[in-house]
């Protein structure tokens, strides 16, 4: 899936995270809160943030929306990499990301369903992060970044985290509808981040996984710290299922 020169030519670059706090007067801030945005790149190699990741704190669920998706009195008009500009109920409004560190809602911030999720006892704490659903984790960026660092020194390992992801074809026309997990090296993270031997990732971020170098894309923004989210679409024993990281 990702070819070991690949991975050594990338390097993280700085990024001014820095965001304003929500108006909290703004209509509909107090239940909606802003928890991730998605990067996404069209085949035309257009770079957007296609879909927000948004807290219903009433419901107590999350949604993910694209640019006027609607759910209940929520529409989402404009989605940006730390904002996203709301309809709610016929008023306009910007949910921004609080956590300037990295992206989203601080785990501390009163109401969110992050919030909820970090107080309640963890499903699974690795050195990556939390588990706090069944298919929803909270990942530490610096500690992703700490495994890159030691990983890119040793090619072999990085060759068998490689080879343990295999194109999946369609029978007739060849093409590559997705990555079947075929665990041969680096076992520890691949488990840590959920999935298991004989996944095969469909999406990343709603994009079809049908090259390596969409692959290589995603590794490159997270790198870049351009990622404050990721959802896989995978399909584990024929089921379709989605597994959601937001990244701090």
């Amino acid at each position: 899936m990702i070819a070991p020169t690949d991975w050594l030519s990338f390097r993280a670059a700085p990024r001014d995270s820095a965001a304003p706090a929500t108006d909290a007067a703004a209509p509909g801030s107090e239940r909606y809160r802003l928890a991730g945005t998605l990067l996404m790149r069209s085949d035309d190699g257009t770079v957007r943030h296609g879909r927000a990741i948004i807290d219903d704190t009433q419901e107590r669920r999350q949604l993910v929306l694209a640019e006027q998706e609607s759910v209940g009195d929520l529409r989402v008009l404009r989605i940006e990499w730390n904002r996203v500009t709301v309809d709610v109920g016929g008023q306009v409004s910007v949910l921004t990301m609080r956590y300037a560190g990295g992206g989203g809602p601080h785990p501390s911030e009163p109401g969110s369903v992050v919030a909820a999720a970090a107080a309640a006892p963890p499903l699974e704490v690795n050195r990556f992060g939390r588990r706090v659903q069944p298919d929803r984790w909270l990942i530490e960026r610096e500690a992703v970044l700490d495994y890159y660092r030691d990983l890119r020194n040793d090619p072999v390992r990085i060759a068998r985290l490689y080879e343990s992801f295999r194109p999946v074809r369609e029978r007739q026309s060849g093409r590559i509808t997705g990555y079947e997990l075929n665990i041969l090296g680096e076992e520890e993270f691949l488990r840590s981040v959920g999935l298991q031997e004989g996944d095969v990732v469909r999406a990343v971020n709603s994009m079809p996984m049908i090259s390596q170098s969409r692959a290589e894309f995603f590794i490159g923004e997270f790198l870049k710290e351009n990622l404050n989210a990721i959802v896989l679409d995978i399909e584990r024993s024929g089921q379709a299922q989605k597994l959601v990281y937001l990244i701090r």
